[in-house]
């Protein structure tokens, strides 16, 4: 007999923290809380670097006030540029990604990643933004460009290439002020060998799907993102090493989703089974230990962001997980 477990979710992305390729992936590891204002990614959090052009700001909760300003500029979540608490932990770092009056100026962030990706392999890739406060325009064309050594710019600090994944602004626009947005997709590489990843809006001004958000105090006629959460994940990690899959009959539909799903095996589980769910760094965000899997089960986490969860279901027979993605 089938059985479903119906659980009403708003929410992101389950993937296992130790299979991701992302060194210090969400900008947690860094080096002191200098309270001057160079607090830039490349000298502060290791091994991430501004890719040559440009200085990416790191935020971070344990900054102090400005000597001189008094203002909260580096900190987290009240800053200069806005107010947004990290995705997770307690640290995001921020790039320009567009200014009208300068058509070619931009900033990225790069990492050498853990290990190269291998040929033929799908991987589950991307990233966290959030679009401050202070900012105008929402750049909808945000990606993130593997290559096997770190890119040149090409002219007026502009990568001439396209990158691998690159937003849908038609169905996922980066215009949110409140809560974060995730930017992703599935990489597949014809040769193998790309070690780096680049991240930032990678074309001119006039190819960038631009939106005038709103007439807000702040920068006029630029764009700034917060990045947090970065992850490179093989899809194996997710979709293989899960034979009681199989066996139970796990389903999860409708897969992707906006507010709900509904959990389905093929029999009756008996006996204790253990529900969690788990975030982009391998957090789990919902537990709950239930005694039989025979009836409905509604479960709020609101609170949540957008994205892919991992959905993990164990017994004393086995686990078994399924990816589930959340798009509202």
């Amino acid at each position: 007999m089938k059985r479903c477990l119906m659980v009403f979710i708003f929410s992101p992305l389950g993937l296992l923290a130790q299979d991701n390729l992302v060194p210090n992936p969400s900008f947690e590891e860094h080096i002191g809380c200098p309270e001057d204002e160079g607090w830039f990614v490349y000298d502060k959090v290791p091994p991430w670097n501004q890719s040559k052009y440009g200085d990416p700001a790191y935020y971070n909760e344990c900054y102090t006030f400005h000597p001189v300003s008094g203002l909260p500029q580096y900190d987290v979540p009240e800053n200069t540029q806005g107010f947004e608490y990290a995705h997770t932990g307690q640290a995001y770092a921020a790039i320009y990604a567009f200014k009208m009056l300068e058509p070619h100026i931009r900033e990225y962030l790069q990492v050498e990643l853990t290990q190269p990706i291998v040929k033929g392999m799908e991987y589950s890739v991307g990233y966290y933004v959030n679009l401050p406060e202070k900012y105008q325009y929402a750049v909808n064309k945000m990606g993130m460009y593997f290559s096997s050594d770190p890119p040149v710019y090409s002219n007026n600090n502009c990568f001439g290439t396209i990158p691998q994944i690159v937003n849908d602004g038609e169905n996922n626009p980066l215009t949110g002020r409140d809560g974060w947005t995730l930017v992703s997709g599935t990489f597949e590489s014809k040769t193998g060998g790309e070690k780096y990843i680049t991240i930032g809006n990678f074309f001119e001004n006039g190819e960038s799907d631009t939106v005038f958000v709103d007439d807000s105090i702040g920068w006029r006629f630029n764009s700034v993102y917060f990045i947090d959460d970065v992850f490179v994940i093989p899809q194996d990690t997710i979709d293989g090493i899960d034979d009681y899959k199989h066996v139970i009959g796990l389903g999860v539909f409708p897969n992707p989703t906006s507010e709900q799903f509904t959990i389905q095996t093929e029999e009756s589980l008996q006996g204790v089974v253990n529900l969690s769910l788990y975030n982009a760094i391998g957090e789990v965000v919902f537990s709950q230990n239930l005694s039989n899997l025979s009836t409905a089960l509604r479960i709020d986490v609101g609170t949540l962001s957008e994205g892919v969860y991992l959905l993990e279901l164990a017994t004393d027979e086995g686990t078994a997980w399924e990816k589930v993605i959340i798009r509202h």
